[in-house]
């Protein structure tokens, strides 16, 4: 049996403690029950203030945001891993890092199409792409 919860602070956020394996861990949740659960490792329980002005960050205007990091993650490529002009074993380790920055940037384009989910703060406020 845990103990029961903490009481909170902020309107959003609830504090609790619980017992796994007879280990005491201390956790804070906020948002939706039925939302997706977005775990944010730190160390002693007071560190988890580091988070506070994360959180309401997480999702906000990321369109744009992962638009502009496919954009970035180009030219890494390109600028970094221009494998083409490289002789040798180089040419594998540029080669190499030039697909995965490729890869990222797929990754990046697929975020700034799909956008971050109904339970993002983006569909909270219903920040559009602009």
């Amino acid at each position: 049996m845990s103990p029961p919860p903490i009481e909170s602070t902020s309107a959003t956020t609830n504090y609790h403690r619980t017992t796994v394996d007879g280990v005491g861990i201390f956790y804070r949740e906020a948002g939706p029950k039925d939302a997706p659960t977005i775990v944010l490792l730190h160390g002693f329980p007071s560190s988890s203030r580091e988070f506070d002005t994360l959180i309401p960050l997480l999702g906000a205007f990321t369109r744009p945001a992962a638009a502009l990091m496919a954009l970035y993650t180009l030219g890494t490529a390109l600028i970094g891993h221009h494998y083409w002009t490289v002789k040798g074993a180089d040419k594998v380790d540029s080669m190499e890092g030039f697909y995965k920055d490729l890869s990222i940037m797929g990754g990046f384009l697929l975020l700034s199409i799909t956008g971050a989910g109904k339970y993002s703060i983006d569909a909270l406020f219903s920040i559009a792409a602009r």
